[in-house]
C-alpha cells in the first residue's frame, strides 16, 4: 500500500505550536563520544506539531489521551476538500464531500492551508471551521476529524472544541501532505502516546491507499 506521512517533522526548538504556547526541546543526556551510547530527554508540548486533542483538552473530568480507543485512531477514512479564503469561516456547504459521511467514519478536511507553514500567516490568518460543521459532525456521529489547520477555529476555540470533543469526536490538528493524497478514500493510522492524565499528544499520522483502489 502506498503510504503518505501526514506528520510535521519534530526538531529541537522548532516543534510548531500556536503563538504564546510552548515549543519542544531535545536535551542531550549521553553521547557516543563521551558515553559510548546516545540518548536524549524530550520536553514536549501536548499540542505541538501534528497532534491529537483528547476530550479533557476543553472539558473538565473528561477522558485523557491514554483512555482513547485505538480503534478510533486506526481505520478507513476519506478526504473532503474545502473552499475557503484566509481568516474566513467555512460551513458545511463549503465542503466538497465525495459522498455523505456515515456514522463512525473518519474525515480529513483539506483546505490547502499547509502551504502557509513557515509564515506568520499560518497561525494568524488560518481559516475557521464553522460551528455548523462541528454540529454536522456530531449529527453524523463521526469518529474523528483531521485538519491541515493549526487549530480548528481561532474565533470560537472553546465552542468548536466543546462541540466535537463533548461528543467523543477525536480531533487531529496540523496535518501536512493532504495535497499528496490522490484517492479520496484510504486508511488513516494516527497513534497518540498513551499519556495518562494528559489532554493531548503529538502523533505520527500516516495515510495508506490499498492497491486495489488505485
Amino acid at each position: 500500500m502506498p503510504i503518505i506521512d501526514l506528520t510535521i517533522p519534530m526538531q529541537d526548538g522548532l516543534i510548531e505550536s500556536c503563538p504564546g504556547e510552548p515549543r519542544g526541546h531535545f536535551m542531550p543526556f549521553a553521547s557516543i563520544a563521551q558515553n559510548g551510547w546516545a540518548s536524549h530527554q524530550l520536553l514536549l508540548y501536548t499540542h505541538g506539531g501534528t497532534h491529537l486533542d483528547a476530550p479533557s483538552h476543553f472539558i473538565a473530568n473528561a477522558s485523557d489521551v491514554a483512555a482513547l480507543s485505538l480503534e478510533a485512531m486506526i481505520g478507513p477514512a476519506f478526504v473532503a476538500d474545502v473552499t475557503v479564503d484566509d481568516d474566513q469561516t467555512f460551513t458545511v456547504d463549503d465542503i466538497r464531500w465525495p459522498r455523505p459521511p456515515q456514522a463512525g467514519e473518519r474525515v480529513l478536511l483539506r483546505t490547502g492551508w499547509e502551504k502557509r507553514r513557515g509564515t506568520p500567516e499560518y497561525f494568524t490568518r488560518s481559516p475557521h471551521l464553522g460551528l455548523d460543521v462541528a454540529q454536522y459532525a456530531v449529527d453524523r456521529q463521526l469518529t474523528l476529524i483531521g485538519l491541515d489547520l493549526p487549530t480548528p477555529n481561532r474565533q470560537f476555540p472553546r465552542e468548536v472544541h466543546q462541540i466535537l470533543l463533548g461528543a467523543g469526536i477525536l480531533l487531529i490538528e496540523a496535518l501536512i501532505n493532504l495535497t499528496a493524497i490522490e484517492e479520496p478514500e484510504g486508511v488513516l493510522t494516527c497513534l497518540a502516546l498513551p499519556l495518562v492524565g494528559m489532554d493531548g499528544s503529538p502523533v505520527r499520522a500516516v495515510w495508506s491507499t490499498p492497491a486495489t483502489s488505485r
